[in-house]
């Protein structure tokens, strides 16, 4: 379980380096996926949508950033079994509009042998988040 709390928390750094819009920082959380994942949150699974593969994973992510003008996310724990992290999360930030958000939740990572991320799941209370982030 050491295994997948360390690549929990490498995961976690990648997303902030992608919320501060660090040169690279997309091309870092890819590093993160296995060719075949798979990706999905509460937004998008209103509309039955999962996004798999490098490329649908990086347009999610490049609308995640486009979506915000300010994001921060806190993550305050982090739990772990043998092939998976649960990271609990609060997001603050400033919207595409300028209004501020806050929001809570979950995020599950399922990691393969080589501890690249299998399966992605977003879970928060998409009532917080007057926007869906991923869908095009």
């Amino acid at each position: 379980m050491q295994r997948t709390d360390q690549l929990g928390s490498q995961f976690a750094a990648a997303l902030e380096a992608v919320e501060r819009r660090d040169e690279g920082a997309i091309e870092d959380i890819l590093a993160h996926f296995s060719p075949e994942a798979s990706l999905t949150n509460s937004a998008l699974k209103h509309t039955n949508d999962e996004r798999r593969g490098f490329e649908a994973i990086r347009a999610f992510w490049e609308a995640y950033q486009h979506t915000f003008r300010e994001l921060q996310t806190t993550f305050f724990e982090q739990t772990s079994s043998e092939r998976a992290a649960g990271l609990f999360w609060t997001t603050r930030g400033i919207d595409a509009q300028g209004e501020p958000i806050e929001y809570d939740g979950v995020t599950l990572l399922i990691f393969d042998d080589d501890g690249k991320i299998t399966r992605f799941r977003g879970y928060y209370d998409t009532r917080e988040l007057a926007r869906t982030v991923g869908p095009e």
